[in-house]
């Protein structure tokens, strides 16, 4: 799906399923069109790594990262891969979308 509305912030599903099947069934009951990383796709694990987010029946395939939390898990990303808001679940539950996160600039594709 594009960004042809000009959204300035996306959200990009990671699942922890355990098969393409079931991702498939999760996201069209809970989250319908939203981006997703495709379930074979290597970028899934890595972004599981790379932030420490995945569920606790993944930590055996990653023995050397260390998990800092499980699902669901938000963390807000900038443009370049960084790391700008581990807590986004909570950050969300508490006070709603931040308007440092709605005026995010993301590259073109």
């Amino acid at each position: 799906m594009a960004n042809e509305d000009e959204k300035t912030f996306e959200v990009v599903f990671v699942s922890s399923d355990e098969s393409a099947a079931a991702q498939a069934g999760y996201m069209e009951e809970m989250h319908g069109d939203w981006l997703r990383v495709p379930f074979d796709s290597p970028l899934r694990d890595g972004l599981k790594q790379k932030y420490g987010c995945f569920g606790a029946k993944e930590q055996p395939l990653w023995p050397g990262v260390k998990r800092r939390n499980g699902i669901p898990s938000l963390v807000v990303v900038g443009p370049g891969g960084e790391e700008l808001e581990f807590s986004g679940v909570d950050v969300l539950s508490k006070s709603g979308v931040p308007e440092a996160w709605s005026k995010m600039a993301w590259p073109a594709a």
